[in-house]
Parts: C-alpha cells; structure tokens; sequence
C-alpha cells in the first residue's frame, strides 16, 4: 500500500468515526425530544440547549477549518462560521425569550434575524466555494444566476400562496418573515444543487456531497417552518426539530472532512467549463416554472397582490437579461483565449527549437514541419511537405518506423524514443523522440517532436572515455567547484586518503588538513589558483585514520565558454616514501649516523646563526673543540666495536650537561664541538668546559669492561678570536693540540696565538695576489671513466699553487682566502681559459669525445653576462658548449634561488653541461633537483670512501643514485679508490667514475700521457 492510499484510508477512518459521534447525538437528541416523558417547558429546554450548542460548535469547527485552508477555500469556510454564528446569536435571543423570561417568542422577532443570516451567509459562502474564475463577466453571472433563482421562488410562492398571503395582508413584518424563510432557503438549495453538481468529481466530490445535504436539510426543515408559522402549527416537540441539528452535523461533517483532506485550494473551473454548465436552459427553465405557476393561479390573483407581483418579475426580467449579457461575454473571451491560443500554438511551432512535425499515420506523409525539422534534415519546407517519411529517405529503418507507430497508435502517445534519421546530405543524426497520435480532419496524424542528440551522444562518449581513464589512473583526482566545494573524487582518492567518496563529496578539502602547513600557505594556493594560475607544491595531508602523508600536488582551474572560473581539478601523487628517503638522506646529510648528533655541515649552519645573534645581541659566544686523549689506543686494543660504542656513550653524556640553547657535533674521528650562546663572561666559559671534562671522571662501560678515558678542549672566543665560523673553530682547534701537548685532560683558550695567526694569514693573501701574475697556478686533470667500456669519457679541472718556498699548496689552503678577498673570479677565469686550451689540444689529437669539468665559484656563478662570456671563450679554442660541465656547489645554488634558476635555465638553453658537486653534504633538498635544469649529479666522495661497508653511507649512496637515475641524470662518483666500491657503484648502475683507482689527478702533459695509454 502507497503512502498516499494509506493517509485516504486514515482520512476515511477519522471522518465515519465524527460521523458516528453526530449520529449518537441525533439520537440522543430524539430521544429526549419524542420518547422521554417531558412536558412543553422541559422540551423547550432539551431542543434549545441542542440547537444552541450545535450552532455554536459547528461555527467553531468551521473557523478551524478555515484556518486550515488558501485562497478562496478559507474565505468560503469563513462565510460558512458566520452563517453558523448567526444562527447561534438568533439562538441566543430565542433561548432569553423561552427559557429565562418564560415567554412564548413572537414571529417575526429578533431572531430570525439570525436565523435569516445563515442562509445568506452560507449564499456568500458558496460563491466562493465554487471556486470559478474570478473575473468579472464569471462573478456577474453567478449573482444573476443567484438573483434569478430568488426572484422565482419568490414569484412562485407570492402566486401559489396567494389565499394565505392575502389573509395576512395587514401583518406586513409577519408575511415578509414567513416569505424570507422559503425564499431565502429554496434558492440556497437550488443554487447550490446547480451551481455544486458542477463540482461534485474527483477528490472533492464527498465533501462537496456533505455541503449540499447540510443545505438541502436546512432549506426543507427552514421553509417548512416557515409554513407552519403562517398556518401557526409550530411548537416546541415538533417532528422538525431533529432536522436543524442534522443540518449543522451535516456541515460539521463536511468542515472535519475538509480540515482532514489538508485544506487544500480547489482549483478553479475553467472559463470554457464556466460557460458550458451555464447553459441558456437555466433562464428558460426559471422562467417557465415562473409563468407556470402564474397561469395556474392567476384566478386567485386580485389587484391587491398583483402589483407587487410584477414588480418582482420585472426585477426576474432584469437578472434574466444580466446573465444573458454574463453569458455572452464569457463565450466571447473564450472565443479569443482560443484564438489567442492557436496562435500562440503556431508561433510555438514556428520558432521552437525542437523538431517538430506532423505526419499522416497511415503513410507517414508530412502535413507540417518547422524551421527546426527543415535544418536539422537539409530540406526545405515545400520540398517535405506532402512527401512521406519513405520518399525522403528519413528513417533508415522502415521497420522501426512501423512498429514505433503501431505502438503509438496502440498507446496515444510514445517518449524517449531513440531514432536514427538520414539528412539530405546522406548523414546519419541520432534523435530523441516523442510521437502522440492526434486527429485532424477526422484522420489519424502522429505530431512529432524531436531533439538532435548526436553531439551530446559523442561528448558523452568522449566524457565516458575521460571518466573511465580518471577512475583507473593511479594518482588522485579531485574536482571542486569555484568555492572549494568537493563534487569529485576517483578511487586513487579513496584508496590513498581512506575517505569514502560519500564521505568526501559536499565537504571541502579542509578535511584533509594536516596542520604542518600555515594559513598563509593556503592563502597564497587560493590566491594563485584564483588568477587562473596553475598552482603545483607539495602538501603535508592527512588521511581519515589521522596518520600524514606527503602529496606532489597540481591545483587547475576550469573555465566556461566565458572564461570564468567555475571549477578546480587537481591532481595528486602519494610521495610519502620519496620524501622518507629525503627525510632520511637529510638527517644523515646533517647527522653523524653513528651518535646521531649534528654533523660539521648542521653545526656550521647553526654557528652561523649563532654568531649573527651574538653580534646582534653584542654577547659572547663560545666554540668548545673536544678530542679523546689516546682514542687510537682504544681502537687498537678493544678494536672499532668497542670506540663505536665508547663515542656513543660519550655523545650521550655530552647531551645530558649541555644547556637547551647549546649546539654540539661530532667532527669526525673521536673530534666532538660545541657551540655554547649567551655566555657573560671567560668565567662562564670556563664552568661549562668543567662540567664536560667532569663526564669523564665516571668510567664507560664498554663490553662489560670499565673504560676510562680522559679528553682536551680547546676554547675559541667571539669576538676576541675571531669573527666567522671558519676562524672560531680553527683557533679552537689549535687551542685543543695545545692542550693535548701540555698532556691532555684539560683544556686551553686560543687567545695567545691570534696573533701568529693574523701574520700568516696576510703573509699568504699578499703572496696569492702576485701569484696570478708569476704563472705560479697551475692545473691538473683527473680522469673520468666510463666503467661499462673502460674508456676515459672527461676530466675534471682541479687547480693547484706552486709556491717557490712552500711547494704544492693544497686547494684548502688558499682557495677560501680568494673566496674571501673576491680573487676567486679572475682565478676563475684563468682556469676556464687554461681547461678550454687543453680540452681543444685534446680534441685536435683525436680524442674529440671529451668533456671538461670545470667548478664554477659562487663569485663567478653572480657575475652577469655569464652564458655570454662563456660562449666566447669557447668560440676563441672552437669548441661546442656541450663538452664543457660547469660543477656547482649547493651552497652557491642556495644563495639567491630566483637568480640562479634565471642563470642555470640561460646556460642549460646554450648547451652546457650542468653538475651539483658533493650532493649530500650541504643542503640536499630534492625540490631543486626537479626545479634546476641539472645534466649531472656528483657523488660526494665522503659517501663513496666508507662504502659498501659502511650501512649509513651505502643507504645514502643507494638514495641518491635512485633519484639521479629517476630524474635522468648522469652518475658521476668520485673518490673511487677500491675494487669494491667499483664493482657496488656498478651494480647500482653508476658507470661514470673518477679517483685513484683510475688515476690522481695529473699536470697536463702526464694527463696526455695517460690518454695515449690509460691504465
């Protein structure tokens, strides 16, 4: 069972359920009324009290149901109270007359004044529960309507009562009442049983049903009331009584029906309908039963009643004449609303942008097609009209066409047919159509409307192609709406976020915030995407079960045919694993592997940051340079286990006494330093060192052995000695060998050697000046082997000085002095200019395959012009810029980001050969492996030199091999000094190489040497 049969049923159940309550008041009521021993008085009382009640209840319960009701319907249910509280108010006089005052009610007297009023009421009140349309020539003819029946009633009662009306004569208030009563009744009771019946279909038909019995009841009980007055026949017990307090059940009835039903607007009768049931017999009708009934008892008629008889015809001749002029008008608008109509139909055929047609059932000849059809098909109009479907070729399928109009005219009408139809130009269009059967002419025609859906058919096909490749792909698709508002995601989304994609459609993406990434990060997403930039980044996501992953985004805006943004897709990558790895090569990039401290390049970081603070602050600051005292002695007596064990004891150690704001690394070896901030004075300085020698006195636990082991401390000062990082910790350093010479266990502070120091320092920046102009640089060649077929593939230009006292200084030595006083860049150019004449005397001999290698410094690497300059010098030695690789350090690359990206693209559009030397020891961020325009990737030899046996190094060698080969670029690694690792690079699948295994680096003349026989 529906919902909709089961709430009628529910409807039908409460309504017999009153009805039966108003039953067993009626009976209640006769039996007080007929059967029980009540003398007059006791009458009076029993027939008041129910009739008062009964009124006043009825008028209650209509207000109710008016409250219930629109429109029309709540004012016509209002109407309906009023007549019943009018009927109560006249009860209420009726009741002080009898019942309180004892007195027997004259007629007329005050209460039929009520009593009048329900009738009237109930007449305005229906005018409104016709419900016909409100316009004037429709009102006009249902108040002439209404007149017209009054008038006649009153007509056939002044000749049919002509001998009592006439007795009555010098009563003028008596014979007006006892009129009213039928007059004003019957003609309620004709009306509505005339104007009602209309309604009396469908849904209404009960309650309407409801309405005209409470009427009929009250008009019969009323008018024979009204004759038994004039015959003075009433009393109190009379078998009339029931009837009144049926007729207001009846319409307590109908108001509970109404009120149950939803009090819902009957919707109003059309115009045509209007007309039709106010057909012209309605005046005839009246009009003869009017004259009927004058004829009939016109011998009793005399002069005295005749006169005001006519008057009353002549006001019937005028509510004649009035419906007539209703009537005619209202069939003249129709007439026009059905013109207006067909015309509006035709201009709807002319221009609709649907295919429209109409075609003969039987031979499927055209009668009709629009503009649509004709340029959809390519023919004309007079070209298909009176040609059949078959003629013109339309329908490809004749079959399909004879079952499609069996079935319509079996059903009267077909949709969502799917149709192939043939154009002029011989092109098959697929249509979605609707066919019903029409008549014309007394012959059966189909009328046809047509969409073409061939477009929307491909784009769908197209659209199903792109859904199915979205729904496969691997990486994570969501589309939003302008505001961020989720209305798609595919099952890689599913699968990597854990959200369902119910729970995910509606929401936004907010819901996958992990919080690692501020609101300024996602300000500057919306503000690029918003622009209409393609915004890509990698984002910190969380999935539904709250753990993180890592997410190579691409956020894209979608436009409409206006170039408005409507709609974002973004697409994603699961990168959780890579950035592990970058995660993992970072901390042992910056970490000893094996006490897990800072490393020398994490702790150079920090002391530069330290040093800014204190200088800013104007505060000391102190580097402490820690070594063990005859750490080698326990290596070579307890073996390596035993000094791995006893340093990572000691890191723990160091920890636990430093204060939060204290920095330490371990340097290498058994070398440890520590940056202490914030210190106020030598004498603080000095109490830290005591707290870090005292460690010591307690001894290390190593292997179930007791170990103790003592170590020396050099102190280095800021500013006192020394205002840089590199300074500060070479004094330390120098500071700790003194402590070690006096014996070890203690410690020393730098100051009395900064002046030694700064001597040698000038000594050797004065001779580095002459040393360009002397020819005392010189440079040597290191060879690079391809290992898969054994030949030299390059070299690498190293520099040297040959100082005439000092011998071969190394690159170490020198080389940060040059950096510092801006040297760099013409040594720099000397070398370019020295690497390029001997990579051209190379190629003349033959070996025209050769690259050169050149490191390019941060000095050189700012200068500008620098594609420029480069490309000249290789025009003077006539070389191409692809044999020519300029290794960058990453500490040059991190200096100025946007510059160097503009540099590195510039030079990488010219054809040079881009490598990132000791990649791992600095900053090691793959984001600008993908950023920078890199043709080659330099293992560092710090990683190369402990591999395959070291784990940490062998992990990060493995690290950065994968990510070179995944970005495809060229493996070099250098420092490869042993079979082994040869033989583990290979097998990682790095075949470019250089070290001593192959060769050191080499003077010119022993690098041609090397060439001719490569060993």
């Amino acid at each position: 069972m529906s919902a909709a049969e089961a709430d009628r049923d529910t409807r039908r159940v409460g309504t017999a359920g009153t009805a039966l309550a108003i039953g067993v008041l009626l009976v209640l009521f006769a039996a007080g009324n007929y059967l029980l021993p009540l003398n007059q008085a006791q009458i009076h009382w029993w027939a008041n009290a129910f009739w008062t009640l009964g009124s006043l209840l009825t008028g209650l319960k209509c207000l109710a149901t008016a409250r219930r009701g629109a429109g029309r319907m709540r004012r016509a249910w209002q109407f309906f109270a009023l007549a019943c509280l009018s009927w109560f108010a006249g009860m209420l006089v009726w009741d002080y007359q009898e019942l309180l005052l004892g007195r027997y009610t004259p007629f007329p007297y005050w209460s039929d004044i009520g009593f009048l009023g329900f009738g009237v009421f109930m007449a305005i009140g229906l005018l409104f529960y016709n419900a016909v349309s409100s316009r004037m020539p429709v009102g006009l003819l249902e108040l002439s309507q209404l007149g017209i029946f009054v008038s006649s009633i009153l007509i056939i009662h002044l000749a049919v009562f002509a001998e009592p009306i006439g007795r009555l004569s010098d009563q003028p208030a008596v014979l007006a009442a006892g009129l009213a009563y039928p007059v004003i009744y019957m003609a309620l009771f004709v009306y509505a049983l005339a104007v009602l019946w209309a309604r009396m279909e469908g849904r209404v038909r009960r309650n309407m049903g409801y309405v005209i019995a409470a009427i009929a009841t009250h008009a019969t009980v009323n008018t024979l009331y009204a004759y038994s007055l004039l015959d003075a026949a009433y009393a109190a017990g009379h078998v009339l009584d029931i009837f009144w307090l049926l007729g207001f059940g009846l319409l307590y009835l109908a108001a509970d029906d109404f009120g149950k039903s939803g009090g819902e607007e009957i919707p109003p009768l059309s115009l045509r309908r209007s007309v039709a049931r106010q057909d012209r017999m309605v005046p005839v009708l009246a009009l003869a039963l009017t004259f009927l009934a004058l004829l009939l008892s016109y011998p009793e008629l005399d002069a005295m009643n005749f006169q005001p008889l006519l008057i009353v015809v002549l006001i019937l001749l005028v509510f004649v004449a009035l419906r007539e002029w209703a009537s005619n008008a209202l069939v003249l608008r129709h007439i026009q609303e059905v013109e207006t109509s067909e015309a509006n139909l035709r201009r709807f055929f002319a221009i609709s942008p649907a295919m429209v047609s109409i075609t003969r059932a039987v031979d499927g000849t055209f009668y009709d097609v629009n503009e649509a059809f004709c340029a959809a098909c390519g023919y004309t109009r007079e070209e298909v009209i009176g040609k059949s479907v078959a003629e013109l070729g339309l329908w490809p399928d004749v079959d399909l066409r004879d079952r499609i109009v069996n079935e319509v005219m079996a059903k009267d009408r077909v949709e969502g047919l799917d149709v192939r139809m043939r154009t002029r130009a011989g092109e098959d269009r697929e249509l979605l159509v609707s066919i019903a059967r029409i008549s014309l002419n007394d012959d059966a025609y189909l009328l046809s409307t047509a969409v073409d859906v061939t477009d929307r058919r491909r784009a769908e096909a197209e659209m199903s192609k792109l859904s199915s490749a979205l729904e496969q792909t691997a990486d994570m698709v969501m589309i939003t709406d302008r505001s961020g508002v989720v209305e798609y995601v595919n099952p890689a989304f599913e699968q990597i976020t854990g959200y369902t994609r119910d729970a995910i459609l509606g929401s936004t993406p907010r819901l996958l915030k992990s919080g690692r990434q501020g609101e300024s990060f996602y300000q500057a997403l919306w503000g690029q995407i918003l622009a209409g930039e393609v915004f890509r980044d990698v984002l910190v996501n969380k999935r539904h079960d709250g753990s993180l992953f890592y997410e190579q985004k691409s956020i894209a805006p979608l436009r409409d045919d206006d170039g408005c943004i409507t709609h974002f897709i973004s697409t994603g990558r699961d990168i959780s694993e890579r950035m592990q790895v970058e995660e993992r090569l970072r901390f042992l990039a910056h970490h000893d592997s094996l006490t897990e401290l800072p490393n020398r390049t994490l702790l150079l970081e920090r002391l530069g940051r330290s040093l800014a603070a204190a200088r800013a602050a104007g505060r000391l600051l102190c580097v402490l340079f820690l070594d063990l005292d005859r750490f080698k002695f326990v290596n070579d007596t307890l073996g390596h286990e035993a000094g791995d064990t006893l340093l990572r004891q000691l890191g723990g150690r160091l920890m636990k006494v430093l204060r939060a704001q204290d920095s330490i690394a371990r340097f290498g070896g058994d070398e440890f330093v520590i940056v202490a901030e914030n210190i106020d004075s030598v004498g603080e300085a000095r109490q830290l060192v005591e707290r870090l020698l005292a460690v010591f006195k307690q001894p290390f636990m190593i292997e179930g052995n007791s170990l103790s082991v003592a170590a020396s401390v050099g102190i280095g000062l800021f500013p006192y000695d020394g205002e840089d990082a590199g300074t500060l910790l070479r004094h330390a350093d120098a500071a700790m060998y003194r402590a070690k010479e006096r014996g070890g266990n203690t410690y020393e502070f730098y100051a009395e050697e900064i002046g030694a120091h700064a001597e040698k320092r000038l000594l050797l920046e004065n001779e580095l000046r002459r040393a360009l102009d002397r020819d005392e640089f010189v440079l040597h060649y290191q060879p690079q082997v391809d290992t898969s077929t054994g030949l030299p593939c390059g070299f690498e230009a190293l520099i040297r000085w040959q100082h005439p006292e000092r011998g071969l200084v190394p690159p170490g030595d020198f080389i940060p002095i040059l950096e510092e006083t801006g040297m760099i860049a013409e040594v720099g150019d000397w070398v370019l200019q020295t690497a390029l004449r001997q990579l051209a005397d190379w190629h003349r001999r033959g070996w025209d395959e050769l690259t050169m290698a050149v490191n390019l410094s941060s000095r050189q690497f700012e200068r500008s012009g620098l594609p420029e300059t480069l490309g000249r010098m290789l025009d003077e030695h006539g070389l191409a810029p692809r044999v020519l690789e300029l290794e960058i350090t990453e500490g040059t690359l991190m200096q100025d980001v946007a510059s160097t990206t503009f540099t590195l693209q510039q030079l990488s559009r010219s054809g040079f050969g881009i490598a990132l030397d000791d990649f791992g020891t600095g900053y090691s961020s793959l984001s600008y492996l993908s950023k920078f325009p890199f043709t080659t990737l330099k293992i560092d030899r710090a990683f190369v030199r402990d591999i395959p046996g070291d784990p940490d190094h062998t992990a990060i060698t493995r690290a950065i091999v994968a990510m070179g080969q995944g970005l495809r670029l060229r493996l070099v690694a250098e420092g490869v000094e042993t079979e082994e690792q040869r033989a583990f690079l290979n097998g990682l699948g790095c075949s470019l190489m250089q070290g001593y295994l192959y060769s050191r680096p080499l003077p010119a003349a022993a690098a041609t040497a090397w060439l001719a026989d490569p060993v």
